[in-house]
């Protein structure tokens, strides 16, 4: 017999997200690292872990997600990884989603790592030398600046959800699919709430002039309140020095989805009521019940993380014990290059490949790991990089030179394909 579920309605999901926060904090190609697994008993139940296709690649301007959220039930286990304020009285009841977070881009990696922390699994060491790097005197000083320790150390933290449902895209069924939705931090003031749990909390809100249906605070349980959430992206363009408000800039920017609206439905044509939805039966007992939602996480071991974040550390530190320029801030000298070697012009400079680059790096007597580093990821970066330490000197180029530009570049922390890391403000998933 199918079971009858309560959901939890006095815990919000702003309520889950803001305890979430409440931890001590207060280069090369990036290693992928799914913040989700479906394996084990899971994969027989979950059919995937969805995320939107490649902004870059989709033919199509816009795409539409149709989610119907399955609530799964508080088990004693799960109880233990959510926030304080749900608590025994909620066993047994349905949850929306999991809140957590992640540093993002963290380590020699730059890898996002799932923080223990924010799970109630353990104490996250790099959430502890996150709150050192901030509390330290080199900081407070100035030696150590802020985008050292958010960007270059990667102790930048980003909240999520984990959230389950059957999903459609333009109409195709995806089946039940793990999804991670990004979360606003509740405590970053001035933030922008358009992520998907705030529109979805904007519409359980009563409308003054009654347009349109209001969504039912139970839209994830097994039950008449049922609803499709059907969530519009469009693609846009993010240029990171924008302010909000700001009118669209024109020119280079980073193509991503932007989650425009969200609208409510009870039933999609040709799809099926939301009400007629819910987890598959086995013998008579929904799957929600076998489902291990603690082990669609995917951790990073302690030991491991420990290790991590102690070199991410250590390497913010060292950044404050580099030799600064003079009183009035100038650069530091440029370094002879070795014995018998000359050093090559701007011109030629621009027309070498990475290799070449490095071999110019060593004759200066440059740190080769992080040259190394910067080349894999950014050339034009690199060749900054090489210049700066040899002291040569941009020159004006002919059209007809084979360069791509000669403007410089931004030496941060950078992915191949996503050149600006903006820490505070999180893009859609």
């Amino acid at each position: 017999m199918k079971k009858s579920y309560e959901v939890i309605d006095d815990v919000t999901a702003e309520d889950m997200s803001e305890e979430a926060t409440n931890n001590t904090a207060g280069g090369g190609t990036a290693v992928e690292l799914p913040l989700v697994k479906v394996d084990g008993i899971n994969e027989g139940i979950i059919d995937g872990f969805f995320t939107l296709p490649d902004v870059k690649e989709y033919e199509e301007s816009t795409i539409q997600v149709a989610h119907r959220v399955l609530g799964f039930p508080m088990t004693a286990e799960l109880l233990n990884h959510m926030p304080s304020n749900v608590t025994a009285s909620h066993l047994g009841k349905l949850a929306p989603m999991v809140p957590f977070a992640y540093h993002k881009r963290f380590g020699d990696t730059w890898t996002n790592r799932i923080c223990p922390e924010s799970l109630r699994t353990d104490k996250c060491r790099a959430c502890t030398g996150r709150k050192t790097l901030f509390s330290c005197d080199d900081y407070k000083s100035g030696k150590i600046p802020k985008d050292a320790i958010l960007k270059d150390g990667g102790f930048g933290t980003k909240l999520a959800a984990l959230m389950i449902s059957r999903t459609f895209v333009n109409d195709e069924d995806l089946g039940i699919q793990a999804h991670v939705m990004a979360r606003t931090n509740p405590k970053a003031p001035g933030a922008v709430k358009d992520n998907f749990f705030d529109l979805v909390k904007a519409a359980k809100t009563k409308k003054k002039l009654m347009v349109g249906e209001v969504l039912p605070f139970d839209y994830f349980g097994d039950g008449d309140g049922a609803r499709w959430i059907i969530a519009d992206y469009t693609r846009t363009l993010f240029h990171p020095d924008a302010k909000v408000g700001d009118a669209p800039q024109k020119g280079k920017g980073h193509p991503y989805w932007k989650l425009t609206s969200i609208s409510v439905m009870k039933e999609i044509d040709g799809v099926g009521k939301a009400k007629d939805i819910w987890w598959p039966q086995d013998e008579d007992v929904d799957t929600s019940e076998v489902i291990d939602i603690y082990a669609l996480f995917n951790m990073t071991d302690n030991a491991e993380l420990d290790a991590i974040a102690i070199k991410a550390e250590e390497k913010v530190m060292r950044l404050a014990v580099k030799p600064k320029g003079g009183a009035k801030g100038e650069k530091a000298p440029a370094r002879a290059p070795q014995e018998g070697y000359e050093l090559p012009s701007w011109t030629e400079l621009i027309t070498m490949n990475v290799d070449e680059l490095l071999v110019v790096g060593e004759a200066l007597g440059g740190d080769m790991e992080p040259l190394v580093l910067v080349g894999k990821v950014n050339p034009l970066a690199l060749r900054k990089a090489i210049a700066t330490l040899g002291g040569i000197k941009p020159t004006m180029v002919k059209k007809n030179a084979a360069v791509e530009t000669t403007e410089e570049d931004d030496i941060g922390r950078k992915d191949i394909d996503d050149a600006d890391v903006i820490d505070e403000d999180d893009l859609p998933f």
